[in-house]
């Protein structure tokens, strides 16, 4: 799949990230590849309020199977490509022999790829909303470490800028996110109020308080302060994580930002303006 779109939000990293779409209200673009840069490509999206953000998590550094997923594609290009070349130039004198060894040979290799990406399969995650310490099935989260590394979001779209650019609110994606796909959300289709929703019964509250006790926050930009805040509030540490003495800091649009965690309460130590040398 090629990306047809990034995003930009001022989260530069993934700690600090709101957990879910819709928990932080701040503003981001949806910027179009030069090959989908076309504004036919969005006519008629103005008339939608909601749209579904299809992107992939393309900082997961860990086993993600994206590679082993390829691999019975690549190989069975490279086994057929090999095998029809060998059955083409025998094919007056040996048909069958060519190709019960070329099938023999393309099905010992995806069996092959087919057990490695068996073996390399997570089954399970620990959610962050069940503290981080107890198991469920991968295909019952949201978690980011998936056997396909595909995110999906329902965002906000507020406008549509010359570009095209989309700007939306309430992404949850790291800055530069690779988009897949865009479509509209719909209402009648897409809503299910009275669905059981497992163990993420209702929105997260806010786990903590923040406290600015320098007058920090007047540094952000004031289209920015709330969604530090809030991404803040919502306690960006991991859950297994419980040191007050631990100094976290987290990139925000083009600041680096400090705080410590005691009990309920995020304090601000520093907020500096990241500067790049030329």
């Amino acid at each position: 799949m090629n990306p047809i779109a990034h995003i930009e939000t001022p989260f530069k990293t993934k700690f600090g990230v709101p957990r879910q779409a819709g928990l932080a209200d701040y503003n981001a673009l949806v910027v179009f590849e030069p090959d989908y840069r076309i504004p036919e490509a969005v006519r008629g999206i103005e008339e939608f309020d909601y749209l579904w953000l299809i992107w992939q998590f393309h900082l997961n550094n860990k086993e993600t199977n994206n590679s082993s997923l390829t691999t019975p594609h690549s190989s069975l290009n490279t086994s057929l490509n090999s095998s029809l070349i060998t059955h083409h130039s025998s094919l007056n004198s040996s048909l069958n022999s060519s190709l019960n060894s070329s099938l023999i040979t393309h099905h010992s290799s995806l069996n092959t790829s087919l057990i490695t990406h068996h073996s390399s399969f997570k089954p399970t995650v620990r959610p962050p909303r069940l503290g981080g310490n107890k198991r469920v099935g991968v295909f019952a989260t949201r978690s980011p470490f998936r056997p396909n590394p595909i995110g999906l979001s329902c965002v906000r779209l507020l406008r549509v800028e010359p570009g095209p650019v989309l700007v939306v609110q309430g992404a949850d994606l790291v800055d530069g996110t690779p988009i897949l796909d865009i479509k509209p959300y719909l209402p009648y289709a897409d809503s299910h109020p009275d669905a059981r929703s497992g163990f993420a019964t209702a929105a997260p509250p806010q786990a903590l308080s923040v406290d600015d006790p320098q007058g920090l926050l007047a540094t952000i930009p004031a289209d920015l302060r709330a969604a530090l805040v809030e991404s803040l509030a919502q306690d960006p540490r991991p859950h297994y994580q419980d040191d007050p003495d631990r100094l976290y800091a987290m990139l925000f649009d083009r600041f680096e930002i400090k705080f410590r965690v005691t009990a309920t309460t995020a304090t601000l130590t520093s907020i500096e303006l990241i500067t790049h040398n030329s």
